[in-house]
């Protein structure tokens, strides 16, 4: 079963909390049409329908962070991203990245990456909120 997430084309895997994004490669994604085109299947509502907004978490643990970027394809984009930084920004960025207890979402590196890895300020809530489910 899949559950939607308000204002985006994203969906939420409930069986392990996975982000699936609106990618028409994405295996994931596929498998979400084909069980979709099955009669009866229907997404879950919305994260957030009842509540009047999603929820987004503030920060979730590194593992998390990992996992979720890890299911849309940009875990390797980060590692990229920092290496591309100057040599001091790039050491810090190091340091926060694998020594963080938390990966908080408005955290300075978490921006930086974000408009590094070409994430919306939508498409990163999405995964703060896939991460959160993790």
């Amino acid at each position: 079963m899949y559950q939607a997430i308000l204002n985006s084309e994203s969906v939420i895997r409930l069986a392990d909390g996975a982000l699936i994004p609106n990618d028409p490669g994405n295996v994931d994604r596929q498998a979400v049409v084909e069980w979709l085109a099955e009669e009866g299947n229907e997404l879950a509502p919305a994260v957030g329908d009842a509540g009047g907004g999603v929820a987004v978490p503030t920060s979730v643990s590194p593992r998390q962070a990992r996992l979720a970027l890890l299911a849309v394809g940009k875990l390797d984009a980060v590692t990229i991203a920092i290496s591309s930084m100057p040599a001091a920004q790039r050491q810090a960025a190091q340091i926060e990245w694998e020594f963080a207890a938390t990966v908080e979402r408005a955290s300075p590196l978490v921006t930086t990456l974000a408009d590094a890895l070409d994430l919306s300020d939508v498409d990163l809530d999405d995964l703060f909120i896939a991460a959160g489910k993790l």
